[in-house]
């Protein structure tokens, strides 16, 4: 059963091209994991960009769902200035485009203008709060490579009425690149509008946007904490914000996915 980043492991094609495979154990329903599959597509524009221009955001479209095996990516840098790096990554199926994306990779510069987030509310430690197992057949395949703890918010599917949660995760293996690492983590939990629905419905996302705020150096296996909001939900889309927390308390990444939700069918 290969990890994330095992997962994430491509053959060069050629320049600018790769190629991978989506396993059975990292589908979601009748895709390919998105947080895996984004950071396919990262990664391919990691390959073309220089290493000193960390990754500051990615905006991903799910063109259409990435089934389980072959997959080919292609990545081209679009303009590198003297402090930003701008890229854009096409994953292919044969000749069908499933997933598209752009990334903006750049250094640090001097500047006098700084702005910190406030601390988040306290919630539980990790250690207090309630396990989410994996449940074959019930959760999606790709969640046996991660650890779930609940912290607080309404339970999918639960007929809740608060559409928002908090609650820890982490990778099970260890992941080497913290960009990536985040991209894997920032899609692992559920939208959390699936709280208001009484019965399993499908969701699909369509477009994603992460801002990379705190990259650890080393991301180990330390938890990381996620606070997921709904900003809108109506006519079966909505839009769902997150702020991802790395282990060291600070505030790693922004999230902005819109969904769509299958409540109806």
């Amino acid at each position: 059963m290969p990890s994330f980043q095992q997962a994430l492991s491509s053959t060069p094609l050629s320049e600018g091209e790769s190629f991978g495979e989506i396993q059975e154990d990292w589908r979601q329903g009748r895709a390919a994991y998105g947080g895996l599959v984004a950071a396919q597509a990262l990664k391919a524009m990691q390959a073309k960009v220089a290493p000193d221009r960390p990754t500051r955001a990615l905006q991903v479209v799910f063109v259409a769902p990435l089934d389980q095996g072959p997959i080919t990516a292609q990545a081209t840098v679009l303009r590198a200035g003297r402090s930003m790096t701008l890229a854009q990554a096409t994953l292919f199926q044969g000749d069908r485009v499933l997933l598209t994306a752009s990334g903006a990779f750049g250094a640090d510069r001097d500047s006098d203008i700084v702005v910190l987030p406030s601390a988040p509310a306290p919630i539980k430690e990790p250690e207090a709060c309630m396990a989410l197992p994996f449940l074959p057949g019930v959760t999606p395949n790709f969640t046996q490579h991660y650890e779930y703890r609940w912290a607080d918010g309404g339970f999918p599917f639960s007929g809740s009425k608060d559409a928002r949660f908090k609650g820890w995760c982490r990778h099970k293996a260890p992941v080497p690149d913290s960009a990536q690492h985040i991209v894997g983590l920032a899609d692992a939990w559920p939208a959390p509008t699936l709280a208001l629905a009484k019965r399993p419905i499908p969701a699909s996302s369509v477009t994603w946007n992460l801002q990379f705020l705190h990259l650890p150096q080393d991301p180990g296996t330390g938890w990381w904490r996620m606070d997921y909001d709904t900003d809108h939900a109506q006519a079966g889309v909505h839009s769902i914000t997150g702020q991802l927390y790395a282990p060291d308390g600070q505030l790693a990444a922004l999230s902005t996915q819109l969904a769509v939700v299958f409540d109806k069918r």
